[in-house]
């Protein structure tokens, strides 16, 4: 949960508390700095435990667990631990600092924008988390050769950050499963987000790596609709819907999902374990041979590219300059096929761009009602309507014209 309380910087232990990020359930996050010899400064994240729990046994082992997992994970798509310790009896973590956004955030944006990023950036997204979660998966202890056994539990936009220079990174392991955990999972309340779950974690029953993949093909399936995937009134409903894995949403608001990519998601997202992909390379080298036969080559600088464009979308217009035509376009009535150049990795999906040849008629028509268009753009700026934008980007994508779309807006 965001934190819109006015914060004033605080000294903290080495460390200058900036600006608090967000507050949790179990700790409070803060941006901040360090500071050395001859003027260094460097930016920082600070995990704090809340101080109301700061004498509880079971969140202190909850807290000092994240830090033990975090700690053994040094790869370069995920968020690295550099320091651990207790300060005026509050333990915390302190990370490394990701400038940029998460997905979530990235989500809010394009809902808000009514726009999306094109399938390969999605994917190639979605393919840097799924490395991330191979390498975790897979990770043994250095003295014993032992798997840890870890499984994130906790997938989410929230949790999948997205960096300026167009670097993905998986944060966020603080209850993530496995061997060496001093504060074991019991029977009890559910741990994660309900809309982020697998079946079985659902059900209560055991779960391992493929849980996991599971909650990345949710992700995937709301970035390429920019919409929730399982979305209902109460979080009972939620969670029945994912118990089910019912993908009415995907049905309803993925159609234009080349079919190709539809059954990887799809595959991702079967109820039955036994019939996901059994690890997260599966899946990952799934999406690059999707990228592959479809002769889309997508990097980083891609990423940062569309970030860019997408910060453009929110710059108003110079007050000094004449407010462009703005011109009606035709509303969505087929967006079954991915249509983007795919040498344009970095377009912004706005607004329905597909054309077609007029019939003889239609081109009469066209051509009657242009010289009265005219006149009504001269005479006063005429009424956007849902299906009214401005002209899409060369290469982008249709996007349905049905209004916001519900679930990522502030």
């Amino acid at each position: 949960v965001e934190s819109g309380q006015a914060f004033e910087p605080v000294q903290f232990g080495r460390y200058l508390l900036v600006e608090r990020l967000a507050v949790g359930g179990m700790a409070e996050i803060f941006r901040a700095k360090i500071r050395g010899a001859h003027g260094f400064e460097k930016t920082l994240v600070v995990k704090r435990i809340l101080p109301h729990l700061a004498s509880g046994e079971q969140f202190i082992k909850m807290f000092i667990d994240e830090a033990r997992v975090m700690q053994q994970l040094n790869h370069p798509k995920v968020v690295q631990v550099l320091d651990f310790g207790e300060e005026e009896g509050q333990y915390y973590i302190v990370m490394e600092y990701v400038e940029g956004l998460d997905a979530l955030g990235l989500l809010r944006r394009c809902a808000q924008k009514r726009c999306r990023p094109t399938t390969g950036i999605t994917v190639h997204i979605l393919a840097e988390v799924l490395d991330a979660l191979d390498y975790a998966h897979n990770l043994t202890d250095p003295e014993s050769g032992q798997p840890l056994g870890i499984v994130h539990r906790d997938i989410s936009p929230s949790n999948i950050f997205l960096s300026g220079l167009g670097e993905v990174k998986l944060g966020d392991f603080g209850i993530a499963r496995g061997a060496f955990r001093e504060s074991q999972t019991e029977a009890g309340p559910l741990k994660g987000k309900y809309g982020y779950m697998a079946p079985e974690q659902v059900d209560g029953r055991q779960i391992d790596r493929r849980a996991d993949v599971f909650s990345v093909g949710i992700v995937l399936a709301e970035l390429l609709m920019i919409r929730r995937l399982f979305m209902a009134k109460s979080d009972l409903e939620i969670l029945l819907q994912v118990r089910d894995a019912r993908l009415d949403r995907l049905d309803r608001y993925g159609r234009h999902i080349p079919k190709d990519l539809r059954r990887i998601v799809e595959s991702a997202l079967a109820r039955d374990p036994e019939m996901r992909y059994q690890d997260a390379a599966a899946f990952r080298d799934a999406l690059h041979r999707y990228l592959f036969d479809n002769r889309r080559m997508v990097r980083s600088t891609d990423v940062r590219r569309f970030l860019m464009r997408l910060t453009d979308l929110e710059r108003p217009a110079p007050s000094k300059l004449p407010a462009p035509p703005i011109k009606a376009l035709d509303p969505v009535k087929d967006t079954s096929t991915d249509e983007t150049d795919p040498e344009d990795t970095t377009a912004v999906v706005r607004a329905p761009s597909r054309k077609r040849k007029r019939s003889a008629t239609e081109y009469a028509q066209h051509s009657r009602g242009k010289e009265s268009q005219h006149r009504l753009a001269s005479s006063s700026v005429p009424r956007i309507s849902e299906e009214s934008t401005t002209t899409a980007p060369q290469g982008a994508l249709p996007f349905a014209a049905s209004g916001t779309p519900a679930g990522f807006s502030e």
